[in-house]
């Protein structure tokens, strides 16, 4: 779980800080899928949201090591602001 914290951190940038909302894991025969909902405020002050999928395999040993190229993090600023419609212009 380690490595997903850090993946997340990584994402947001450096000085970043982060929440967790929830955690789940889902096993499958040979993955670990690791959901991890957060919060909290990027590299540049700026108020995020956001979900890391993290998928983990077991190695011989049964020691659990990160997919990298297999996990996400998305983030989305929160309260952004919507464009101002405007008559044709």
């Amino acid at each position: 779980m380690r490595e997903c914290r850090q993946l997340v951190s990584t994402n947001l940038g450096g000085g970043s800080e982060f929440e967790e909302r929830s955690t789940r894991a889902t096993e499958l025969e040979d993955l670990t899928i690791l959901r991890i909902d957060f919060e909290g405020v990027n590299t540049f002050n700026a108020r995020v949201e956001g979900m890391a999928l993290c998928v983990f395999s077991r190695d011989k040993g049964g020691a659990m090591r990160l997919r990298p190229e297999m996990s996400s993090v998305s983030v989305q600023g929160r309260n952004a602001v919507q464009p101002i419609p405007t008559n044709g212009g």
